[in-house]
């Protein structure tokens, strides 16, 4: 078995992408079309893929996109994937030992493929996520109490319909107290859900809180929801959640991940009678030290 890199894949391996992202090797492509997929991979601006090949058949595949996040270089993974274990695992020490950026996987059962590898000039952070799930229905018919002094604007994101200045900086206060990374990783995150939908909070033309999310198939994705820390507990989150599916009833499901270290958060979204779904992993391998 050898282990190959190409700048490209065949339509062939992006069905067997796609049909290998499930357990033990979920890791979240949020379509499962493989036209839609090459354009998503497309639009990456520096990508590569690993492929463990064994007597001419693919065993496992891992893809890689690299982007810059201030002066540090990050690796985020896509995979593995593949039926065999020990074809996944080479994948994972072929691009442990040689890629210098930091390394970023999110998945299940994640921490399986590090135990043997020699940790020297590498360190290990690892955090836990559950996947969560509800009825968009039962969520459109939440109570929210009295949040009449609030106001809600809807964004549509894409190339061509650009925040204004007043709502991005307004959106990148809330996200800089709350996550690191500073406008660049706001920028990475706005580009990364183009087509997505932002619902924005004001009280007096000042944002106070905001979500984003996204549409695929019968499901929704929240990907953030952010209060500022002075209007919490006042029911906007459970508002911005509400409207959410108030505008998308057509829509099933609503799928989310929660920090497992993050317990306040935890107890918001089981009040809202989310289920857990699955239970994911995030690591990150710090680049070499004389990087």
């Amino acid at each position: 078995m050898v282990i190959k890199r190409f700048e490209t894949a065949s339509n062939t391996w992006m069905t067997y992408l796609i049909d290998h992202n499930h357990e033990p090797t979920f890791c979240g492509f949020v379509s499962d079309n493989v036209d839609e997929m090459i354009q998503d991979i497309s639009e990456m601006d520096d990508h590569y893929f690993l492929c463990s090949i064994d007597e001419d058949k693919l065993t496992g595949i891992l893809l890689v996109e690299r982007y810059q996040e201030n002066s540090r270089w990050i690796a985020e993974t896509w995979g593995p994937f593949g039926n065999d274990f020990k074809s996944r695992q080479m994948l994972v020490c072929y691009l442990y030992e040689r890629e210098s950026s930091e390394i970023h996987f999110f998945g299940t059962n994640l921490t399986q493929y590090f135990a043997k590898l020699s940790r020297k000039n590498r360190s290990l952070k690892t955090t836990g996520h559950r996947r969560l799930i509800a009825d968009v229905t039962r969520l459109s018919q939440l109570a929210t109490g009295d949040t009449c002094h609030v106001e809600m604007q809807t964004y549509q994101l894409s190339h061509d319909a650009v925040l204004t200045d007043t709502v991005k900086s307004g959106c990148l206060k809330l996200f800089n107290a709350n996550f690191p990374g500073g406008s660049a990783a706001f920028d990475t995150i706005l580009a990364d859900y183009d087509q997505s939908t932002m619902i924005c909070c004001f009280s007096n033309q000042q944002i106070v809180g905001f979500n984003l999310y996204a549409r695929d198939g019968e499901d929704l994705f929240l990907n953030y929801i952010i209060v500022d820390d002075h209007y919490r507990h006042q029911g906007i989150a459970r508002s911005l959640v509400k409207t959410m599916c108030l505008q998308n009833l057509d829509q099933k499901k609503v799928h989310l991940n929660w920090p497992l270290r993050k317990q306040a958060a935890g107890d918001f979204y089981t009040g809202l009678h989310f289920k857990a779904e699955r239970t994911l992993e995030s690591v990150s391998v710090q680049a070499k030290i004389n990087d």
